[in-house]
């Protein structure tokens, strides 16, 4: 947002007023903003900044190997890549021993689809390999989506851009 000089002259005036009023009238008004604001946000509802957290909170585990600490926060019924259930942490196994030294990096910062919902375009490389999801002598244009349940890890995809969320 723009400041023009007669905002600024209002912001001003606002502050001197508010240093006028009695130590106590701003200490409550000061309680009422904290608790209102803590109140405001759903259950279910991540912010952009919890949400880039967690997933790069994700990234940082597959960079080091951390399979154990990948299933740890996962959410109940979980879906990585299309495996679900036990599948999951053989499959990451799997992908892992194929994929050595498999390093992830965010080529862009991520956006926010929805209330638990993050994407973004990456790399990866490994020993004798890397992949770009956005390629433009391959027609490539795709994404890691990460969808969250209660701060948890509910489903990764790697999908086309502008497919939507969920």
């Amino acid at each position: 947002m723009r400041r023009t000089a007669a905002t600024l002259l209002m912001l001003g005036a606002a502050r001197a007023l508010q240093r006028c009023a009695p130590l106590r009238t701003r200490q409550f008004a000061r309680r009422r903003k904290v608790k209102a604001s803590a109140e405001a946000k759903e259950p279910g509802v991540e912010s952009y900044d919890t949400l880039k957290k967690l997933a790069n909170d994700f990234m940082q585990r597959r960079n080091k190997g951390d399979i154990a600490g990948i299933v740890k926060d996962l959410a109940p019924k979980a879906e990585l890549y299309g495996l679900k259930g036990d599948k999951i942490k053989s499959g990451l196994e799997d992908f892992f021993k194929d994929h050595k030294n498999l390093q992830h990096v965010m080529t862009e910062d991520p956006w926010q689809l929805g209330s638990d919902t993050i994407e973004y375009r990456f790399e990866k490389t490994w020993d004798g390999g890397s992949w770009n999801s956005y390629d433009i002598g391959e027609q490539r244009d795709k994404v890691e989506r990460l969808v969250f349940e209660g701060g948890k890890l509910k489903r990764v995809t790697v999908e086309e851009v502008g497919r939507g969320g969920d």
